[in-house]
């Protein structure tokens, strides 16, 4: 995950990311990648740490030379241009890509997924995760929000060099990592073929349904039959027993609505309680 406004702190939505991640897949490291150095004085602007410091698993990673963080890639050139302080470029989509250059591993998307399962089986290895068009067809698009590439993936280097060469009229702001990944998952892959069904000819990539990774949005009709039926006493039973029946893995904030600084202003207070219960009981200390 990575963090590149350069505030030196995470807000609560943030924080249940990183909290919800590392408590449902304790064997399993989570690297936090942050742009601007921190002081932990104890200030009401630090309770994210608070938090963090109760998993072992946590690693907060601080950028502090990006220079060289960027250097020997393809992006250097474009990063010492400081094209990204010219076009309005959200550098988050650039950094992302160079810790799959260097590292590889999952990406999980810092301000727009909460972890609701375990991320520990072998279908959550070398895979990008597609929108759905419609019931028979996939549209092509690959979201960003989760995706996973092992170290030195032939694919990776075909994102780096795509990002590089990109001009920002070839993709609206904020998608331009999407972008990337779609030409070369299209070029190398052939994921947009003409006949409009979607194939996949990589045998070491998987291109997952979002339907089998984000559980579906408070309004979709799957929540609506559940809710029909569940009183106050119940919907947390109920949202419980829906996770469990489904195969997704993560869930959107976008999907849940609008929800305010204070976590416990929504209807899925239940299910934060459960996943990111540190940062859902700290919530009103939030000050980033």
């Amino acid at each position: 995950m990575h963090e590149t406004s350069g505030r030196g702190c995470l807000n609560a939505r943030q924080s249940c990311a990183v909290e919800s991640a590392a408590r449902n897949n304790p064997g399993r490291p989570v690297q936090l990648f942050m742009r601007q150095p921190f002081k932990d004085n104890g200030s009401r602007s630090h309770a994210w740490l608070n938090v963090l410091r109760h998993y072992n698993n946590v690693e907060i990673i601080r950028l502090s030379d990006e220079m060289q963080y960027f250097n020997n890639t393809a992006l250097f050139g474009w990063y010492m241009a400081a094209k990204w302080r010219q076009d309005g470029t959200q550098l988050s989509d650039y950094f992302r890509s160079v810790s799959l250059f260097r590292g590889g591993g999952l990406l999980l998307d810092l301000d727009s997924v909460v972890t609701i399962k375990p991320l520990n089986r072998m279908k959550w290895n070398n895979f990008f995760v597609v929108k759905r068009s419609d019931e028979n067809s996939l549209d092509g698009r690959i979201t960003v929000q989760m995706l996973h590439l092992i170290h030195g993936h032939h694919l990776i280097d075909e994102v780096i060099l795509n990002m590089a060469n990109m001009d920002s009229k070839e993709a609206p702001n904020g998608r331009r990592f999407g972008a990337a990944i779609e030409a070369s998952v299209s070029r190398i892959c052939g994921g947009n073929d003409p006949d409009k069904h979607f194939k996949n000819r990589c045998l070491d990539v998987r291109l997952i349904d979002e339907e089998n990774v984000f559980l579906p949005s408070l309004n979709s009709p799957h929540w609506r039959r559940l809710r029909y039926a569940a009183t106050t006493r119940t919907e947390k039973k109920m949202i419980k027993k829906s996770i469990e029946a489904h195969d997704a893995v993560l869930v959107t904030w976008e999907s849940m609505g609008y929800i305010k600084r204070n976590l416990r202003d929504s209807v899925y207070s239940s299910l934060l309680a459960d996943h990111c219960p540190l940062t859902f009981a700290s919530s009103n200390n939030f000050a980033c």
